[in-house]
């Protein structure tokens, strides 16, 4: 996709509801969550965002999320708008799945402009905190707080090994009947890459491989599996 076609578009979200339904996987959205394909991200964006379907603006922002990490040709600034994005739809989301996914976009502006930390770290920890809170096991936000704890510093909360404890859960509990299975070729990835991070790159590859075999195109696990071929603790390198 060219750049100068990249839309950020300005919305007003709903004021917060008093209780708020959890949004339900969309078969549209689930069917593009891996895809790299940013033209088609954001044109189902703005079709949600143009229709009452329920969970409209929690979907869109997951979009902006995706689009921010999948699309390659982005410049950062581009990437820390569509985060920005992503955190303003869901502004006005009070249920457990929007606040695990705000903070992980609070979160991944600061990882591209570390300076805001001052003013987004703790706006991040509380978003996450009153996630787990509410629905401690969702299969959401369980992979929202994993990705947290390790992309967060252990000085500022982060546990790369309560993360790995988070992702194994999912991998064993989240069955085919699940709604919620799409999300467990994203859930490999971060394991795998947690395990490569300490030294197994065996059982990485062996966690990576079931991710492949759910989305073969999946472009980011295809470079974790590069990355395992390429460590020095590989078998093939012993």
């Amino acid at each position: 996709m060219k750049r100068a076609t990249l839309l950020i578009i300005g919305l007003l979200v709903p004021a917060p509801l008093l209780a708020q339904a959890l949004p339900r996987p969309l078969p549209q959205v689930t069917q593009l969550a891996y895809s790299d394909n940013t033209d088609s991200l954001l044109t189902l964006q703005q079709t949600l965002l143009a229709s009452e379907q329920p969970g409209r603006h929690f979907w869109a922002a997951f979009l902006s999320h995706r689009m921010a990490y999948q699309s390659s040709d982005l410049e950062r600034h581009q990437r820390v708008a569509l985060l920005e994005q992503c955190a303003d739809l869901t502004r006005g989301q009070q249920d457990a799945l929007s606040l695990a996914l705000r903070a992980n976009c609070f979160g991944g502006i600061i990882g591209l402009s570390p300076l805001r930390a001052m003013t987004l770290g703790s706006r991040s920890s509380a978003a996450m905190d009153g996630a787990l809170a509410m629905h401690p096991n969702h299969p959401f936000v369980l992979l929202q707080a994993a990705v947290s704890d390790l992309k967060t510093p252990r000085a500022w909360g982060g546990s790369p090994g309560r993360a790995v404890e988070r992702l194994r859960l999912l991998m064993g509990s989240v069955s085919e009947q699940d709604p919620w299975h799409w999300l467990l070729p994203e859930v490999s990835g971060h394991l795998a890459q947690a395990l490569l991070q300490s030294d197994q790159p065996e059982r990485a590859a062996e966690v990576l491989a079931r991710g492949r075999q759910l989305a073969p195109d999946y472009a980011w696990l295809q470079q974790i599996a590069e990355s395992i071929a390429a460590s020095p603790a590989a078998p093939e390198k012993r």
